[in-house]
């Protein structure tokens, strides 16, 4: 429910949340298909389809990360989120 409420928002201000599974997906996409990730979000930047772009757990933006040549070749307008876990510590007096 929640999902489909943020889903809800990101839409009207004009971004679009992709599966988290589209890079699972896309191991058996390229075993059936020679179509791979890389083609599909080459084809989709390529025709501006996507101008606005929010990226949760974006690590370091280099590694193991499928938009980063994207995001720089295209320069959509984007937020790069990484949610780290936070700590906090008691102090006694």
């Amino acid at each position: 429910m929640l999902f489909k409420l943020i889903k809800k928002i990101a839409g009207i201000i004009g971004f679009k949340l992709v599966d988290k599974n589209l890079i699972k997906n896309d191991r058996e996409l390229t075993k059936h298909t020679f179509y791979t990730l890389d083609k599909i979000l080459e084809n989709i930047f390529s025709k501006n389809i996507i101008k606005k772009l929010i990226q949760i757990g974006s690590n370091d933006g280099e590694r193991f990360d499928s938009l980063n040549k994207f995001i720089k070749k295209y320069n959509p307008s984007s937020i790069l989120v990484e949610p780290i876990k936070t700590w906090s510590i008691k102090v006694s007096h």
